[in-house]
């Protein structure tokens, strides 16, 4: 049996969803997993259908052999089942189905789980009016798992209108100057640059052992604006709103992220020493949007000292998994196999001939390279980040996730601090936005204190002192941290293999790694997207494409 696991790209009042997609699993195990929008080539896109078609020509599968799709939407009550013509489509909890992921794919046989975002499902079976935010609402949901059992123990800002986390973080992001919410990562980056004199946030939640009171009343879903001057006026922080609004101050602006950010770590800090110690257990299980945000993460491992989990896709972009597992064990009352859940994209084969036919015609001069030994082409491609070059490296399949892990990245030297600004440019992101590294595990206490094996990039680490951060200053952040992606060989031999040669050449184990796309656009899925971005990028000389060495003239 094939199952399906879909995001609906609207809901039944006809409001759009984002970050749809799709995830299959044949002869039990999950085998396919991919972003709408790497498909459409529009950022955070919604629905599945391309996404679906796409996976289907890639596993040779008829859309007749798929019985049982399982699928989730937001902002309305979960829908009822559907049964067409012999299809069924069974419409999963959007915070379970968070849950699923974060659990089902951890190595924990139990943990708490704690789901936060700005929300998901109502609770009501039934829509009082057109406007989601006035119904009783999914916002931050707590579980207890064990084996396959995920039991919902607890809730946090479930009333209308009530702010929640993601709500809160959604509020500053748009206040903050960023229209969308998928830039909440700026403002956590932004934070790091705040008044370090801020040893504990200016409280926007009354905490107490039954309940987390929010200190304004409600919020205006359409004036996330409002909301964060409603927060900031709560705890008599006018003079910022001053600042920021009248003066244009960036002092203003990073500490007022610093107080947000603070904020949120405070309250998941809180809710992880209540829950483990109510249901005694330490493993941790984050799903949702919030979970993406490394730095609360890294607190809350810091301050508790529990066993954290983190999936790739722990916002709606995973939706697609967790509904698929929660399916299968519906199904067969186990867990699919999982060997690998970061590489499960699309996979396309690239020639030395289809690369000159595809760029031709783009008026791109190039010279390929191909079947080189495996040592010289590693050698070439460290050569050329040695002497300051911005190298495209694409192969195999693509990510599960919005972090490039190998397959589909930016890969540069981290020694050289200067090549931010290049990068920068080329990827049109502000000055301090943080670039992440890949790290040899084998290395990875040469940098990093309390390093582990964190394969999915989900984690940030904070640098072992200053003379290691002078080494390696490209991806060094403000705060003295680094997101930081550890993996052994197996996890993607030929990228390891890589940074391996990179470390024989410098004596360095890690390098920086950002996602392969251009400014606002999803991550190159297929090899014409690749070499589009490559030609648009006069930044960009140098291109690894699977086997193939490709250098502009």
């Amino acid at each position: 049996m094939i199952i399906v696991g879909v995001n609906e790209g609207r809901t039944k009042l006809d409001k759009s969803l984002a970050d749809g997609g799709v995830a299959i699993i044949r002869d039990d195990q999950l085998v396919y997993v991919s972003a709408e929008e790497r498909h459409t080539r529009i950022k955070a896109d919604g629905g599945y259908i391309h996404a679906l078609n796409a996976g289907f020509g890639f596993l040779h599968l008829n859309t007749d052999e798929v019985k049982h799709y399982y699928s989730s939407s937001c902002c309305e009550p979960r829908q009822k089942n559907i049964n067409n013509n012999g299809k069924t489509i069974k419409y999963e909890d959007h915070h379970l189905s968070h849950a699923a992921l974060s659990f089902f794919t951890s190595e924990f046989s139990e943990a708490v789980i704690i789901v936060a975002d700005a929300g998901g499902n109502t609770l009501s079976e039934e829509m009082s009016g057109t406007e989601w935010a006035d119904e009783p609402r999914q916002q931050l949901s707590i579980y207890h798992a064990k084996g396959l059992d995920i039991c919902k123990v607890g809730t946090e800002f479930a009333e209308p209108r009530e702010c929640g986390l993601g709500e809160m973080y959604r509020a500053f992001t748009h206040y903050l100057g960023w229209p969308l919410t998928r830039h909440a990562g700026k403002v956590m980056a932004l934070a790091a640059t705040g008044d370090t004199s801020l040893d504990k946030p200016h409280i926007f939640f009354e905490v107490n052992s039954s309940k987390i009171f929010p200190m304004i009343e409600s919020f205006n879903p359409h004036e996330p604006k409002e909301t964060a001057r409603d927060l900031l006026l709560a705890i008599g922080r006018s003079d910022l709103i001053k600042e920021y609004e009248v003066n244009a101050s960036d002092t203003a602006k990073a500490e007022i992220a610093k107080i947000a950010q603070l904020n949120l770590e405070f309250v998941l800090e809180y809710l992880v020493e209540k829950w483990t110690k109510e249901l005694d257990c330490r493993n941790v299980c984050l799903g949702g949007g919030v979970a993406l945000n490394c730095t609360a993460a890294r607190r809350v491992r810091e301050k508790t000292n529990c066993s954290l989990y983190i999936p790739p896709g722990a916002g709606d972009n995973g939706q697609c998994v967790g509904n698929a597992l929660l399916g299968y064990v519906e199904h067969y009352g186990k867990l699919p196999i999982i060997e690998n859940l970061a590489f499960l994209g699309g996979g396309y084969s690239s020639s030395k001939g289809m690369v000159k036919d595809l760029l031709v015609p783009m008026g791109c001069e190039v010279e390929v390279y191909e079947n080189l030994e495996e040592n010289e082409f590693y050698n070439r491609v460290t050569d050329k980040m040695c002497a300051g070059e911005i190298v495209l490296w694409y192969q195999g399949r693509s990510e599960f996730g919005a972090r490039a892990l190998g397959n589909r990245s930016v890969i540069v030297d981290p020694r050289q601090k200067d090549i931010v600004n290049k990068l920068n440019t080329f990827k049109h992101r502000e000055w301090f936005n943080p670039f992440a590294a890949s790290c040899l595990e084998s290395s990875a206490t040469k940098y990093f204190k309390d390093a582990y094996h964190s394969p999915y990039m989900t984690d940030s680490f904070e640098v072992l002192n200053n003379a290691v951060a002078s080494k390696i200053p490209a991806v060094i952040h403000t705060d003295n941290s680094c997101r930081a992606q550890i993996f052994a060989r197996e996890f993607n031999q030929r990228y390891y293999d890589l940074i391996r040669t990179f470390e024989e050449k410098t004596g360095v184990g890690l390098i920086l790694n950002t996602s392969l796309n251009g400014a606002g656009e999803p991550i190159v899925e297929t090899i014409e997207d690749c070499l589009s971005l490559f030609v648009r990028c006069s930044e960009v000389k140098i291109l690894a494409l699977n086997n193939l060495l490709i250098e502009k003239i």
